[in-house]
This record gives C-alpha cells, structure tokens and sequence, in this order.
C-alpha cells in the first residue's frame, strides 16, 4: 500500500485500528502519529505508532512500569513494515499481536 502524504496514513490507521479493536477496545489518538488502545483502564493497553510515510508501524506490548530496570527501560514492541500492508491489513496484523501479546501496563510506580 503506498500513501501519498500523511493525512492518508492517519486516516488509514484510524480505520484500520477501530477494526481491530475487539469488543469494549477502543483506539485513542495521543498526537499526530500515535495512539493508545485501551479497554477501560487508561494505564492498561497498547501504543501504536505510524511513520509518516506509512513505511513502518510499531506497537508496543508487555511492558511495565515497575520496577524500573534496563530490561523494561528497553520497551517491547512489534514492527510491521509497510509493505505486509500489501498482504494483510493493517487491522489483521494489529489484532494478532493484541491476541498473542499482553498489554502494557503502567502506573504501578
């Protein structure tokens, strides 16, 4: 899939992030290319990111706030490069991940 500026990456990962949102979910946009799906508890869920260009998606999983060590300062996350866009979508690959992986959670500190 390519894109031609921006604004259609927003408005594809807007989409594609309510599609893949199962029940109770819900995407929240943070800025102009991040966002947080959470279900409920707004220090429970999950950050996805967007390049501009549409080239590379990321989101993050698992992570914890406490304690703080160098394993957790190193977030985990999952990259989708641009281009599997042309074989799945956006939705299918971010619901596999919040199927296979658990959420962050954060403000245990």
């Amino acid at each position: 899939m390519k894109f031609e500026n921006e604004a259609q990456v927003v408005e594809y990962v807007e989409r594609e992030l309510a599609a893949a949102c199962p029940e109770g979910w819900r995407a929240e946009r943070l800025s102009a290319l991040t966002w947080k799906l959470s279900k409920g508890r707004p220090e429970y869920g999950y950050v996805f990111v967007a390049a501009p260009d549409g080239r590379m998606f990321v989101i993050t999983h698992g992570n914890f706030d406490a304690p703080l060590t160098a394993d957790r300062a190193a977030q985990k996350a999952r990259y989708i490069p641009g281009a599997a866009l042309a074989a799945y979508p956006l939705s299918q690959l971010v619901a596999r991940v919040m199927a296979s992986e658990g959420p962050n959670v954060w403000g245990l500190t």
